[in-house]
């Protein structure tokens, strides 16, 4: 998730491939392109592939394309989940494009869950984690990798879904649930600020909550 390497999974009977893992190390990334690790669509009876992974590390990032691990579409089967990307960075001001892990849609079944984007300049601490899905209605949860994390933020939003399991301990600066996001808590987590608001629902079903300095601010729609 913050130093991802994996490759992504196929669909059934290997109709839809698993996105592959790239990793690349610059002092300069320039993305007018697209820098792909997408999962491949089935189009048929059986399910998507999978997003793979993306890790850069470079001191600057600039460029209007696209950076993207994204599950894929499927027909009657279920669609690929989305991949995991980390962009370790000092300046990303020049990059106007887009950076994508969403899940594929599904026309019939259930659609691919988001996955996870994590960007972390040399001015943050811990690193900001987005999980959005892209508006893909009936989509799948999004879990994060078992273990003990500290984000300086964590925005869930655009209709994915957060599941944090029993195994999970996270310390949180800002969380941010928005425009149909959804949190569902089993672990512990403690949160210097908790925003809910534009749709967003959380679900504290287990483990310990604490918010520890702004509190808990609910919004319109929350």
């Amino acid at each position: 998730m913050i130093e991802p390497i994996d490759l992504g999974s196929g669909g059934d009977y290997s109709e839809g491939s698993g996105g592959g893992k790239i990793k690349i190390t610059a002092k300069s990334i320039q993305v007018d392109g697209n820098i792909t690790a997408n999962g491949g669509g089935s189009g048929g009876s059986y399910g998507g592939g999978s997003g793979g992974s993306i890790w850069l590390i470079t001191e600057t990032i600039s460029g209007s394309g696209k950076i993207t691990a994204n599950g894929e579409n499927a027909y009657s089967g279920g669609g690929g989940g989305g991949g995991r990307i980390a962009i370790y960075y000092i300046d990303k001001s020049g990059f106007a494009g887009i950076i994508s892990a969403k899940g594929g849609p599904s026309v019939i079944s259930q659609s691919g869950g988001a996955g996870t984007v994590f960007m972390k300049s040399s001015a943050q601490t811990n690193g900001e984690l987005i999980i959005d899905n892209n508006n893909v209605a009936y989509s799948s949860m999004t879990s994060i990798v078992n273990g003990t994390y500290t984000f300086d933020s964590i925005t869930v939003s655009k209709k994915s879904t957060l599941n944090i399991t029993s195994g999970d301990i996270l310390t949180i600066g800002d969380f941010n649930i928005k425009e149909g996001g959804i949190v569902m808590q089993s672990g512990n987590i403690t949160i210097n600020n908790f925003v809910l608001e534009g749709g967003g629902t959380f679900y504290c079903n287990a483990g310990e909550f604490k918010a520890t300095a702004s509190g808990i601010n609910i919004g319109n729609g929350g």
